[in-house]
């Protein structure tokens, strides 16, 4: 949520300063003020959640408690080579994008979402300040309905979060490598477009107006609407063709098996 809501709470908030004594140049302030606030504050008191690497801080630890050199953490005894860092960092979300449909298609349905939003970051202030007048603070203020939404939205998502829980309980856990691998692959068409709808939404709005340009966006996002509901309904069948997945089903098996005994 705070993905979203951020970039649609800077543009009046940014507006309002620039029309103020302030001006422009402490919006570029409060930017970098926030930004090492936010830095200092993780790097002196988030922690390390990757296990491996907790696991290696704890084996360290133990090492000079009891000055037994030969307690290690078993990820130290592998060996990181180049070629597999570049596979599994690289060449693995990409796989996975491009081979297994639940993913390219939830990709695409986040990607639309995300370019969406950044498209309505060029689009209203066309509208809005260059078309109806209003000033920078003033004409950003629309923004807000945005932003109303996406907090019911959360709130949503927190009532059903007790039926994700029990989902991942019965499915004991999910292997870590392929979901972030998942998650990557998703990240990359998501970025690309909220990067790419900003620049041709100043064409578009040119060539077909105001009515058309929020009229066209607004007829895709309908068709997609149900796109969530087709996923619970039939994601079942559409990971059955995963290629991807069936590779690692056997070591996913036994997972499930041993948490079962």
């Amino acid at each position: 949520m705070t993905v979203f809501t951020g970039p649609l709470f800077a543009p009046f908030v940014g507006g309002f300063i620039v029309e103020s004594y302030l001006g422009w140049r402490w919006t570029e302030y409060l930017t970098g003020i926030t930004g090492t606030s936010a830095f200092a504050l993780d790097l002196f008191f988030l922690e390390e959640t990757y296990l491996p690497v907790v696991l290696i801080g704890k084996a360290a630890e133990l090492h000079l408690r009891t000055k037994n050199w030969g307690i290690h953490a078993k990820q130290e005894e592998i060996e990181v080579e180049l070629g597999e860092l570049i596979r599994k960092n690289f060449s693995r979300p990409l796989r996975i994008l491009f081979t297994e449909p639940i993913v390219l298609l939830r990709g695409i349905y986040m990607a639309f979402l995300y370019g969406l939003l950044y498209l309505f970051m060029i689009v209203y202030p066309i509208v809005f300040q260059q078309i109806y007048g209003f000033g920078k603070g003033v004409g950003s203020l629309p923004y807000i309905g945005m932003i109303i939404g996406e907090f019911l939205g959360g709130i949503f998502i927190i009532l059903l979060q007790p039926w994700y829980n029990k989902k991942l309980d019965a499915n004991n856990d999910i292997p870590p490598d392929s979901a972030a691998s998942a998650l990557a692959a998703n990240s990359v068409l998501r970025s690309a477009a909220g990067a790419g709808f900003p620049l041709f939404a100043p064409s578009m709005f040119n060539a077909f107006g105001v009515n058309w340009t929020g009229t066209l966006p607004g007829c895709v996002a309908a068709l997609m609407m149900p796109m969530p509901l087709l996923f619970y309904l039939y994601g079942h069948k559409i990971r059955a063709k995963n290629k991807f997945t069936m590779e690692y089903l056997p070591a996913v098996q036994a997972h499930n098996d041993k948490h079962a005994d």
